[in-house]
């Protein structure tokens, strides 16, 4: 039983980013009840649960332990970010919400303004196109979801291009799991939906 022993002794990771999203191990949130998020940031090598602390209409503020936030919107298109500096300040994206809630393909503007770290507003207008993929069953938290797979691509100044990716339940408009882009210096965000 030595290794037993050593295994038991071991710190057991409450996530780790499996295939770029949040893995939990769901013997360790088995007790929770309250909404939680998965966030893996692969560019800061941050991983965490989030719970909603703010609604206000459509848009639901999400805090981390240590008070990073994140505001989503809709069924959980991110909008700002607040605490890792860099931070997405404002995003305009009306018309991809309708388009990614609808599961419909169409072409809409996004607007991102990122925080330069002095303060300073960078306005990044990129035009995107939204293509259903297709259907996907996930396992998240040892529940098996049916979703539609939804890609997003963008376009912007220069060859800036960027793709992000949702995964929204068969039946409605909850994002399941996503990749968002944050902006040029946070790169992509890898969201799961752990607990309703």
């Amino acid at each position: 039983g030595r290794s037993l022993v050593a295994q038991r002794r071991a710190p057991v990771p409450a996530l780790q980013p499996t295939a770029g999203f949040p893995g939990v191990d769901p013997a360790l949130i088995a007790g929770v009840s309250a909404p939680l998020l998965g966030g893996w940031l692969p560019s800061r090598q941050a991983l965490a649960t989030m719970t909603p602390t703010h609604v206000q209409g459509e848009r639901t503020l999400w805090a981390t332990a240590d008070g990073v936030t994140f505001t989503l919107f809709g069924g959980g298109l991110v909008v700002s970010t607040r605490g890792l500096g860099t931070d997405l300040h404002a995003s305009e994206i009306g018309e991809l919400h309708r388009l990614i809630a609808a599961g419909q393909a169409g072409q809409a503007a996004r607007l991102q303004l990122h925080l330069d770290g002095a303060y300073g507003e960078r306005p990044l207008r990129l035009t995107c196109t939204v293509q259903p993929e297709g259907p996907e069953t996930l396992q998240i938290n040892g529940r098996s979801l049916r979703t539609l797979r939804i890609i997003e691509t963008c376009t912007g100044a220069g060859d800036q291009a960027i793709t992000n990716r949702y995964w929204r339940d068969e039946n409605g408009p909850i994002i399941r799991q996503s990749v968002q882009w944050l902006g040029p210096d946070l790169g992509s965000l890898y969201l799961q939906r752990l607990v309703e």
